[in-house]
């Protein structure tokens, strides 16, 4: 499939580090302080760093979604422990001060504070890895779709957030998918989704539920779509929930071009959306646009 189009950048060159973060899922999806995750704590400058929405000072297009998450998050992290460490190497000039042991337990305290927040920060930038893993091996499946489908990849919404990937069929039906790396067992428990993980179960950190219907509702409301379906695809997980949950598909890598071939013969042919499409088309020659324009200036020389 030459022509499918699958709007992504460059990969992440560091999959040997998330194979390595892969056996330390339980470990790396734990719940986190509350006390780093309070909006009220967290600087201005971390909110306008991570958030996709131009409201916050970040543009549209520099969002890549885990991608992006990461590189900020890793650098934040950096930037902590660096301080942290800095802090801790100046403890031996407190010596000269009047008051010595008050400024190096100062110190040592400050520096706990900085390691304590960059070990958050490199934390959620290992999930923000996995995740972006995730994504990838998605994007992967989705290229044995035939090449009259049409693929859109971390797109923004307006409201904050973003959408992994919106798909349009040849009969322009919509569907939304929500890709999940996260590994053991996912159940349905009669309310929400549960996952367990050797003989112990671990809760989601959201109601991943709850939040692709919203993310529907959003991305509706933004297009002016007539509807859309929502897929969460689990790339690392074994399922044992049904096919259907509400308004919700829940499928396996393995199954996920089965289903959404089944799913658009199922489906009736949907309104043609013309802005949507047209979005798409346009977003596909601002894509070619640069190498169209290096050609020019090779031809010219």
């Amino acid at each position: 499939m030459d022509e499918h189009t699958v709007y992504t950048k460059s990969k992440l060159n560091l999959k040997i580090y998330a194979q390595s973060l892969h056996n330390s899922t339980v470990k790396s999806y734990r719940v986190r302080p509350r006390m780093l995750t309070t909006p009220l704590l967290q600087p201005i400058w971390f909110q306008l760093l991570v958030s996709p929405s131009p409201i916050r000072g970040r543009k549209m297009s520099e969002w890549q979604g885990p991608r992006t998450l990461f590189s900020r998050w890793h650098s934040l992290s950096r930037i902590h422990l660096f301080i942290a460490f800095m802090m801790v190497a100046f403890c031996p000039l407190a010596l000269v001060s009047a008051r010595p042991l008050e400024f190096i337990l100062s110190l040592l305290l400050c520096a706990r504070v900085f390691y304590l927040i960059g070990k958050h920060f490199g934390d959620s930038a290992g999930i923000a890895m996995v995740g972006a893993i995730g994504e990838d091996e998605v994007a992967v499946a989705l290229k044995q779709l035939p090449s009259s489908w049409k693929v859109e990849r971390n797109i923004s919404l307006e409201s904050g957030g973003d959408i992994d990937f919106l798909l349009t069929s040849p009969q322009n039906n919509i569907f939304l998918l929500d890709a999940k790396a996260h590994s053991g067992i996912v159940y349905y428990d009669g309310m929400r989704l549960c996952r367990k993980i050797g003989k112990r179960s671990v809760p989601f950190e959201k109601d991943i539920m709850s939040q692709v219907k919203r993310q529907a509702v959003q991305i509706r409301t933004q297009r002016k779509l007539p509807f859309v379906s929502t897929v969460l695809v689990f790339t690392r997980a074994e399922l044992q929930t049904p096919k259907e949950i509400g308004l919700v598909s829940v499928v396996e890598l393995d199954n996920l071009v089965a289903h959404l071939q089944e799913k658009t013969a199922m489906v009736k042919p949907k309104v043609m959306v013309r802005n949507h499409l047209k979005l798409i088309a346009q977003q596909r020659e601002l894509a070619e646009c640069p190498k169209e324009e290096n050609l020019q200036i090779e031809i010219a020389e």
